[in-house]
């Protein structure tokens, strides 16, 4: 591995580490509290956020165009669902966390597994040519080892949670998630691609110079941005929703 994508390994390793140290401090500020507020607060704010960065793409763009508008409709309504669950109790608060870790897990193990074992090209696959206009760059090792270790590692904290009775009876459906966070960052990455911008904050054209960037765009510029970061979490969110409604049950 060169410096530059070890640079970029460990930034976007402390990014992930905060961003997902996150959702843990919210989850267990909402127990302690026996409120959904403090992870309802912060879905809102990642929500509102996530609306400014695609103002900015739009604007990039010269306007609105297909793969942002249906990126904008996953976001809105996979977060508004996310926000609605969490509102509606603590049951409905365990099962976004889990959903919530679950595309984490696979957003840094899929780039940790592709940048150290990846060699083939998701594009470079006969019939899936032309994914090379999506994302270029992903690999079948990353995103299958991505899936394997993000589910199992879901699996792991749903029983461990559900034993303790810290999840709810739902939870499980967390294991399908990164399959959806997929779908998500690769619409993310086509929609991105389409407005010629490499992510999403766009702070380096807006502020001129990295020191003028505020902390949460240098925290979130090694994801992508907001949309990048939580894009999947979103397609997540809808993927879950989509199955228990199929199984009668509800986030």
């Amino acid at each position: 591995m060169n410096k530059k994508k070890k640079s970029d390994a460990k930034s976007r390793a402390l990014s992930a580490i905060v961003c997902f140290l996150l959702p843990i401090v919210l989850y267990f500020a909402s127990l302690l509290l026996s409120s959904s507020w403090p992870i309802a607060v912060g879905i809102a704010i990642i929500l509102a956020a996530g609306f400014v960065e695609f103002f900015r793409l739009f604007a990039k763009a010269g306007g609105p165009y297909a793969p942002g508008i249906a990126l904008l409709i996953v976001y809105m309504m996979g977060l508004i669902t996310a926000l609605s669950a969490a509102r509606s109790g603590l049951n409905g608060v365990g099962t976004v966390f889990a959903i919530q870790l679950s595309a984490q897990f696979y957003d840094f193990t899929a780039y940790a597994v592709g940048v150290t074992i990846g060699k083939t090209k998701i594009a470079e696959v006969k019939g899936l040519e032309w994914y090379k206009g999506v994302s270029p760059n992903k690999t079948v090792q990353g995103t299958l080892g991505g899936w394997i270790v993000s589910i199992a590692l879901t699996a792991i904290v749903v029983y461990l949670g559900q034993s303790v009775g810290l999840l709810g009876n739902y939870a499980w459906v967390a294991c399908a998630v990164p399959i959806f966070a997929f779908i998500g960052d690769s619409l993310g990455s086509f929609a991105k691609r389409q407005a010629g911008v490499k992510d999403s904050t766009l702070y380096d054209e807006l502020a001129g110079s990295q020191k003028q960037q505020p902390w949460h765009a240098l925290l979130l510029k090694a994801q992508g941005g907001y949309i990048d970061r939580y894009g999947s979490v979103a397609a997540g969110v809808l993927g879950v929703a989509i199955i228990l409604m199929l199984v009668g049950g509800v986030i």
